[in-house]
């Protein structure tokens, strides 16, 4: 997920545009997306096809997949989009691990781990964990 680092630094600096794109096109189109068609997949066999832009995943996903899925969409509040992209990285790591684990790959927890700390921190402060540098409000 790396993008989360640049929506974090967009809703710090109240960069809505930036960091919608990013959380819901790229981090959720794109990448999510993928992994949930996967994971559907891995349900059914790999016979059922996954639907174009996703469509079906809802039918064919365990319903507290899709319940988290629904937890990371939201409207234009900074506070709201905070939550959905902290909702989208947990939903990624628990799905990947899953397709993961299926496939026999591992996923890379500590990197996981240590986006999420530097997105909390960002959240927390606006601090980029280098000492002295903090993101530009341009």
């Amino acid at each position: 997920m790396s993008d989360a680092p640049y929506v974090a630094k967009c809703l710090w600096r109240d960069e809505l545009l930036p960091a919608k794109w990013c959380l819901d096109c790229d981090m959720k189109y794109t990448y999510l997306r993928q992994l949930l068609e996967w994971r559907m997949e891995i349900n059914y066999g790999w016979s059922v096809p996954a639907g174009f832009l996703g469509k079906g995943l809802k039918k064919r996903l365990p319903p507290d997949v899709w319940a988290q899925v629904e937890q990371t969409y939201v409207g234009a509040r900074v506070a709201d989009n905070w939550d959905a992209l902290a909702h989208t990285l947990a939903l990624f790591r628990r799905v990947a691990l899953e397709v993961g684990g299926h496939l026999g790959y591992a996923y890379l927890d500590d990197l996981h781990q240590r986006v999420s700390e530097y997105v909390e921190q960002i959240k927390q402060t606006g601090l980029h964990p280098m000492p002295g540098l903090k993101p530009s409000r341009r």
